[in-house]
């Protein structure tokens, strides 16, 4: 690849083909809540696994947003998209994601007869150490995107501590790591709103949780007119599940 062209494939935006061509070179439609995933845990499922808005993984938990929204599973092309927008700073594909993950979300938003509601936009920050050493905060890009098709309000309220990557630990400790690394930095003020919490991508959830409890924490502590009406978690991807693959009928 020339000079040029990796200077505007990096900083100026400007390679790449559109995403919705992208989608369609792949023929990649974006997953169902209900049919092709849990609309609670995320998890992929197989038909007529969902009863009441639940897999049968998630019934009898409790998780700390009360509905869930993703674009598909971590498996091209997502898997692609979501590494270049994190490693090349490619602001205008993230945008571009984070945009048909807010159609998702306003379908999900109509759904549930919540499509005349205020949304607040909150994503899943990275530490400030990783920030610097990537150049971008690719999820707070896709958050943007999210609250511009929603349009609604993106607020940067969370905060978070620097801890070792999910990637670089066994699967034991991923879902202990992030707990207690995030604090919100200014007041939220969502009264009657839905929050959405956007995140890149969902692997044992605990990321997503610890970031969600540290809303719940913070909406406790502020006068009840100022509380959100409910929180959601959005995900562009979610790993798949290799123990579910093996069943009959369940991932794609």
């Amino acid at each position: 690849m020339s000079t040029v062209r990796t200077i505007e494939r990096t900083w100026l935006d400007l390679a790449g083909a559109p995403l919705d061509e992208r989608f369609a070179d792949a023929a990649f439609q974006p997953d169902e809540a209900g049919l092709d995933y849990c609309p609670l845990c995320l998890v992929t499922v197989g038909p007529a696994e969902v009863q009441d808005g639940r897999c049968p993984d998630c019934r009898g938990r409790r998780l700390p947003w009360l509905r869930g929204i993703r674009l598909g599973e971590y498996v091209p092309p997502l898997d692609r998209l979501i590494h270049e927008v994190k490693y090349t700073r490619w602001r205008r594909l993230g945008l571009e994601l984070g945009e048909r993950l807010g159609e998702s979300v306003a379908a999900s938003l109509a759904d549930a007869g919540l499509s005349g509601r205020p949304v607040v936009v909150v994503p899943v920050p990275a530490s400030f150490r990783r920030r610097f050493v990537r150049g971008i905060d690719h999820t707070q890009v896709i958050g943007r995107g999210v609250a511009d098709a929603l349009r609604g309000r993106l607020t940067e309220c969370l905060a978070r501590e620097h801890r070792a990557s999910q990637l670089s630990l066994p699967v034991s400790r991923r879902r202990t790591n992030p707990a207690g690394s995030f604090w919100t930095q200014r007041s939220l003020n969502a009264g009657g709103a839905i929050v959405v919490l956007v995140d890149d991508v969902l692997t044992t959830g605990a990321t997503m949780r610890a970031a969600a409890a540290a809303i719940r924490s913070h909406t406790r502590e502020i006068m009840a007119e100022q509380r959100p009406l409910e929180v959601w978690a959005a995900v562009v991807s979610v790993t798949p599940d290799p123990r579910r693959r093996m069943l009959p009928g369940v991932g794609s």
